[in-house]
């Protein structure tokens, strides 16, 4: 598509504007890309009818964004004055990002009650808690709050519990 300047698209049709971003050197400046990017917008606009424009418009920033790939999606919309949440692929992208933000809460979650339910027995179990099993349990991984769970049944005091974390102690990162 390189071979073909802006100039030549929109001689052949107009409505070819939404495929310039594949006309311009990768390295162009920003400041140049946002120009031209109002430009592309503009004649989309002119170009197609009410009904295609959003669409027209929505395919333009996805070709900027592949070409681009160094841009960030804020600046892409930012450049074309466009809402992605209005579009039915700004909807898909969102959707994806709140699932992907409710997995990890729900991890987060799993994990901080996992910590809060092992210190509950560990109290039960020898009264204080060490302040070393304590920073211990608050930064391992969920794997080693299970095997320490698991684990716990074993001891009799809680020396025996620092010696599991540091018998069972891999890296500097527990």
């Amino acid at each position: 598509m390189t071979e073909l300047t802006e100039k030549q698209l929109i001689e052949i049709d107009k409505r070819l504007t939404i495929l310039s971003p594949f006309t311009v050197k990768q390295n162009i400046s920003k400041k140049t890309l946002f120009q031209k990017c109002q430009k592309w917008r503009q004649t989309a606009t002119e170009s197609f009818d009410d009904e295609s424009i959003h669409d027209a418009i929505e395919i333009l920033g996805l070709f900027i964004l592949n070409r681009f790939k160094q841009l960030k999606l804020k600046e892409v919309l930012s450049m074309l004055n466009f809402n992605l949440t209005e579009t039915v692929a700004g909807q898909e992208i969102m959707d994806i990002g709140l699932g992907i933000g409710k997995r990890e809460g729900e991890r987060d979650g799993m994990r901080k009650a996992k910590r809060e339910i092992l210190f509950s027995q560990l109290e039960k179990k020898f009264g204080n808690i060490s302040p070393i099993v304590r920073k211990k349990i608050s930064y391992c991984r969920s794997s080693r709050i299970d095997k320490f769970a698991t684990a716990l049944f074993d001891f009799q005091t809680m020396e025996e519990a620092e010696k599991w974390w540091m018998k069972n102690q891999t890296s500097k990162k527990t």
